[in-house]
């Protein structure tokens, strides 16, 4: 049986590109809608029309209710929740932007920009542990550049345009890893587009191996992080393991020494 969550806010503007989605502890989904205005066929539109009309929105299973929490995104795709669940990670690529959105303490429904990168921000995912893991599926050129300046080829590429020309994006995938606080520890880059030639999804599965989706081919991409960091993380798991155990042993014996 499949359930229809959503198809609407409560203001009633309907979803036209739901992208990605994270659910929280208490049962919430937080999702993305990558545009108001164009369906996933139009992207090219809505970045020629540069009004962003993307949203964050929230489905609450108890009130069966979706609320909005953010809005005039630039084609949000990714999004992810930070491990004590603070705050929102979400991926604007038509911005080439990552931004951090708060969603308790004193900073509570601001949104910070962590980073305009010099590729477009796809699919977002956390490893459970340290680290969110960002998906880039193609640069940003120097095309992109001029035509993000110049609103009247924007306009003229509207009207003669309802996709995006074969050859204007190229294709050599990026993944970079992210800590929450938006310090990068890891760049992995395809600089020929021969190997992985685009990225939209990425997941760790353990044991440093990363899973590599895509929207242009029929596979998927596996990655093997050096084996060093891999030891080094289930060295510090296994440290913290310990101090546990250390922590537990040590109160038995003052419950011991009470009684």
């Amino acid at each position: 049986k499949i359930d229809i969550l959503a198809t609407e806010s409560i203001t009633g503007v309907p979803c036209k590109i739901v992208n990605s989605l994270v659910v929280a502890s208490n049962g919430d989904i937080y999702f993305t809608d990558s545009s108001s205005r164009w369906f996933e066929n139009e992207t090219a539109l809505d970045f020629l029309e540069a009004r962003p009309s993307g949203r964050v929105l929230r489905y609450e299973p108890a009130t069966n209710t979706v609320v909005t929490i953010l809005r005039h995104l630039a084609f949000p795709r990714g999004i992810a929740l930070s491990p004590r669940e603070e705050f929102l990670i979400i991926n604007e690529p038509h911005n080439f932007r990552t931004s951090r959105y708060w969603l308790k303490g004193w900073m509570a429904g601001e949104q910070q920009h962590l980073w305009y990168w010099p590729a477009l921000p796809d699919g977002i995912s956390f490893n459970g542990k340290d680290t969110f893991w960002i998906a880039f599926p193609a640069p940003r050129s120097s095309v992109l550049n001029y035509i993000v300046k110049s609103p009247w080829i924007r306009k003229l590429l509207g009207t003669l345009l309802r996709r995006w020309p074969s050859g204007l994006t190229q294709y050599n995938a990026m993944v970079i890893g992210m800590r929450a606080d938006g310090d990068v520890t890891h760049i992995l880059h395809d600089l020929e587009g021969t190997r992985v030639p685009s990225v939209t999804s990425v997941t760790e599965c353990g044991h440093g191996r990363l899973l590599l989706g895509n929207r242009v081919g029929d596979w998927i991409g596996e990655y093997q992080l050096s084996t060093d960091i891999v030891e080094d993380e289930e060295d510090e798991e296994d440290e913290e393991d310990k101090e546990d155990k250390e922590d537990e042993e040590d109160n038995e014996d003052e419950e011991d020494e009470e009684e």
